[in-house]
């Protein structure tokens, strides 16, 4: 159920952001400064979108730096690596809570499914770090928080139910 959970969608983006982003494309490539598709925000981002939405938001913040505006630069690398590390612990709390199911099958051992449900509490950290960085541009939407039921959940069923 967590694997599942993580393929839709996280984060959306403002319609106003969507809508305004073929404007700003349109602008950019005109005077050399990007290209549409590099400016373009997506409705919606699941986990594994989330470093799409950095790169993006990291092509804006290119494009404000280059207008004169200055701390872009720090916020674009923040932004990505709050991102990529969300996708990352995700990724590894999925392979961990995958992995400890397996084992908890076969072995009847459990700390595979508490390491994935550790990792899975990081990564909503995670996830809450980059949605209250990314505010401005969208929020997030309920399924971080049923991932992070889900992995709960899996570990509760394993030490509920004996070998």
């Amino acid at each position: 159920m967590a694997a599942l959970v993580t393929l839709v969608p996280w984060f959306g983006v403002l319609p106003a952001y969507s809508a305004l982003t073929g404007y700003v494309g349109e602008a950019a490539s005109l005077f050399g400064l990007g290209s549409e598709s590099s400016l373009a925000f997506e409705e919606s981002y699941d986990v594994w979108g989330l470093p799409a939405l950095a790169g993006t938001f990291g092509e804006y913040a290119s494009l404000y730096g280059s207008l004169g505006g200055e701390g872009a630069d720090a916020a674009a690398v923040l932004v990505s690596a709050v991102a990529w590390g969300c996708a990352a612990l995700c990724l590894l709390a999925v392979a961990l809570l995958a992995w400890g199911a397996v084992d908890g099958l076969r072995k009847g051992t459990k700390g595979k499914l508490v390491a994935g449900a550790v990792m899975a509490v990081v990564a909503f950290a995670a996830f809450q770090a980059f949605a209250s960085l990314a505010g401005d541009l969208g929020q997030a939407t309920m399924f971080p928080a049923v991932f992070l039921a889900a992995s709960l959940g899996a570990l509760a069923c394993s030490f509920a139910l004996k070998r």
